[in-house]
């Protein structure tokens, strides 16, 4: 029931062409300042709602802000937050086991993670890997360890994956590029992950890992 990847790319791509390298900058120059400005609304509205000690007392600030704004509908925010979570985790499952299975395409593990689905069209052996790391990493009790050592780790594999991107572009110019941006925002973007992995690791060095 798997097949090489190879034999579907082939005629997938043809059809996504025009799609991926037309609509997705597109997707991507639009989706993110509407998303920067609904978290700025919402830390604004936090600002503006809660006192600066109740924020630094509270383990959920938007449960707390909940709590003052709709007092008794205050249940909605658990569920509104499981929601979010649940979408967010929806587009991790799509894009991070396929991360796997390019990896695996290009060399850089083992073939079996570039097996994907018959009919189905998915990468099986690279989704059934990250669900295990995925329960794997719930053998620790303390979520808010989990979501430090990950947040720091995940910047550091991001920081470095930028980083070859501006390498290639000194090192590899004619290299086919369907979807170029100009060299500063990879460059700005770089130095905005190093300020992410750096002041958490000097201010909380044992939350953090480092």
């Amino acid at each position: 029931m798997l097949l090489r990847s190879g034999f579907f790319s082939l005629g997938f791509s043809l059809g996504t062409y025009v799609f991926n390298y037309r609509n997705l900058p597109r997707a991507i120059w639009i989706a993110m300042p509407i998303v920067t400005l609904v978290y700025v609304c919402a830390n604004v509205s936090y600002f503006a709602v809660l006192t600066k000690s109740e924020m630094l007392g509270s383990t959920a600030v938007a449960v707390t802000f909940g709590g003052k704004i709709f007092k008794e509908l205050i249940w909605i925010i658990p569920i509104l937050v499981a929601m979010s979570t649940f979408g967010g985790v929806n587009g991790i499952l799509f894009t991070s086991a396929r991360l796997f299975s390019t990896g695996s395409q290009e060399g850089h593990l083992p073939p079996l993670f570039s097996y994907i689905h018959i009919t189905r069209h998915t990468p099986v052996f690279s989704l059934i890997f990250t669900c295990l790391m995925s329960v794997l990493m719930l053998v620790t009790s303390d979520v808010f360890a989990l979501i430090n050592y990950m947040s720091v780790a995940l910047w550091i594999s991001v920081g470095v994956c930028i980083a070859g991107l501006v390498s290639l572009r000194y090192t590899q110019p004619d290299l086919h590029r369907p979807i170029k941006v100009h060299l500063s925002l990879p460059i700005i973007f770089f130095f905005c992950c190093v300020f992410l992995v750096a002041v958490p690791t000097i201010r909380a060095p044992m939350n953090t890992g480092e």
